[in-house]
């Protein structure tokens, strides 16, 4: 960050109309569903009068958040285009109650696609031949895909299946404080930090033509 302004102070402005951008981002929103005990619990239904589940355990697996992304710069401060979202996750949960028969104790998996759709928005700190600055607020929906449920009592599945049906569109929103992109006068690469859909941290190749 420092490096990004002192560059910055020595450079004229420097900006284009147009830029698409293609990067990868980790501890996304579906990341953080598919490993907390608390939230997934928290949309179960419960199963009947007088059996229990409870969740102990997460085991996540994810691809992380691979993103597109088209801007127009309207202004040297303002930018605004729209940002799509792939991301595919599982989770393999391990659980104990009467749900799961006399041995009171099972598994259950889930597995998730997620492709979201957000109006992205930029605000420029700087502009320079070679090294910006900018915040990120995104918003839009993720559609889930392929959700698919399994488990080792039919009891438990049934009740992700139940749950799980009322997630197939959330809220997807992105919201990056500190962002920097540096390189060429075209291609360049660029870091996010944030939180949300995309991910805490994001990284990728952009092209401003």
């Amino acid at each position: 960050m420092t490096l990004g302004l002192q560059a910055a102070n020595a450079q004229g402005e420097n900006w284009k109309a147009n830029d698409l951008s293609l990067g990868y981002g980790y501890v996304t929103f579906p990341q953080l569903f598919l490993s907390s005990t608390s939230l997934i619990s928290s949309v179960l239904p419960g199963i009947a009068d007088g059996v229990d589940y409870k969740i102990n355990g997460i085991n996540l697996k994810s691809t992380g958040s691979i993103n597109l992304e088209y801007n127009r710069r309207f202004t040297k401060v303002f930018s605004l285009g729209l940002a799509v979202a792939y991301e595919s996750g599982s989770a393999h949960v391990d659980g104990t109650g009467s749900a799961f028969g006399t041995t009171q104790s099972g598994t259950a998996d889930i597995s998730m696609k997620a492709l979201s759709t957000m109006l992205n928005l930029r605000f420029f700190w700087f502009n320079k031949p070679h090294v910006s600055m900018y915040s990120k607020v995104a918003g839009g929906a993720s559609f889930i895909l392929d959700m698919d449920t399994k488990s080792s009592a039919s009891e438990v599945k049934q009740k992700f299946d139940d749950a799980l049906a009322s997630v197939s569109v959330m809220p997807a929103i992105q919201v990056s404080p500190v962002c920097i992109d540096f390189g060429g006068e075209a291609v360049r690469g660029y870091v996010e930090l944030g939180i949300g859909t995309q991910g805490c941290v994001l990284g990728g190749v952009r092209y401003r033509f």
